[in-house]
């Protein structure tokens, strides 16, 4: 949505202004729309299935139609894992986490010829 896009833009362009290291961005279909083109590296967020289903159903606007319908829009789990280069596992509980984040955090902050331009 270029709405989106725009404000992406601005706030990547805000992070290289203010000389941060590391920009994080939270993008729903990443790799359906081809939006992991444009990162440093990607890491996808995984959770088994029924966990994934649980969470979903507890907000108070989800429905049992609309869960099926963005699970049909979205790529399958197992792709989204092989195209990633990181992996954050979020059903082992919180620790495990930011464990996983910690780490990833440590390995991006190393990688030669990161910092593409905000433009892009």
């Amino acid at each position: 949505h270029p709405l989106v896009r725009n404000k992406q833009r601005s706030f990547l362009r805000s992070v290289a202004n203010h000389r941060q290291s590391l920009a994080v961005l939270d993008i729903p279909l990443l790799f359906e729309t081809g939006g992991e083109r444009n990162c440093d590296a990607v890491a996808v967020v995984t959770a088994p299935k029924f966990l994934q289903k649980i969470r979903v159903m507890g907000r108070g606007d989800m429905t049992e139609t609309k869960f099926r319908g963005i699970i049909k829009r979205q790529m399958q789990d197992q792709e989204k894992r092989d195209r990633a280069d990181f992996i954050i596992p979020s059903g082992l509980g919180k620790r495990i986490s930011f464990q996983s984040i910690q780490k990833i955090i440590r390995i991006v902050l190393t990688l030669p010829g990161s910092h593409r331009s905000p433009e892009r």
